[in-house]
């Protein structure tokens, strides 16, 4: 009786331990430059991101960054949109605290106008996520889990 009650109360400290890893957070924090008008058919979007290094115990594995750009065009809305995402070991940033820049190109619907020199809105959102590395299995993880997020916007920034 008392080696399972032992067990129980070791149980429990692991399970506590675990839930506190996992609901530990971490900052992560976005910045937008000005976009570089292409061609008119695409933009070079300029994120600075600056995120923490993941809770003990826990290893970045994924990340995405997206950005939506609109912007008027008469009486049309001219659209560009654009999504990245790499895992472990090819990270897109790495979260030890240090600002980086990044550069993500956004390509005008084809469907709509083109964009134009002027005033438009974007819209970023970074993640991060972090979990348990599987010893037997590289590249696989397991919960806890953490995930840092940052939204930037919808921004007004000048196309040039």
């Amino acid at each position: 009786m008392r080696g399972m009650r032992m067990r129980k109360t070791v149980w429990i400290a692991v399970v506590a331990v675990a839930l506190g890893v996992a609901s530990s957070a971490s900052a992560m924090t976005a910045t937008l430059g000005e976009p570089n008008l292409v061609g008119k058919v695409a933009l070079d979007v300029p994120i600075t991101v600056t995120c923490d290094p993941p809770s003990f115990g826990l290893e970045m594995f994924f990340q995405t960054v997206s950005v939506v750009v609109e912007q008027a065009a008469g009486k049309q809305i001219a659209r560009g949109s654009a999504a990245i995402a790499n895992s472990y070991p090819q990270l897109l940033f790495p979260c030890n605290g240090t600002a980086v820049a990044l550069s993500v190109p956004v390509l005008a619907d084809a469907t709509g106008p083109p964009f134009h020199g002027g005033k438009a809105v974007v819209r970023v959102t970074l993640t991060a996520e972090a979990g348990v590395p599987l010893p037997c299995c590289p590249g696989s993880y397991m919960s806890p889990f953490e995930r840092q997020t940052a939204v930037v916007g919808p921004a007004e920034v000048r196309l040039r």
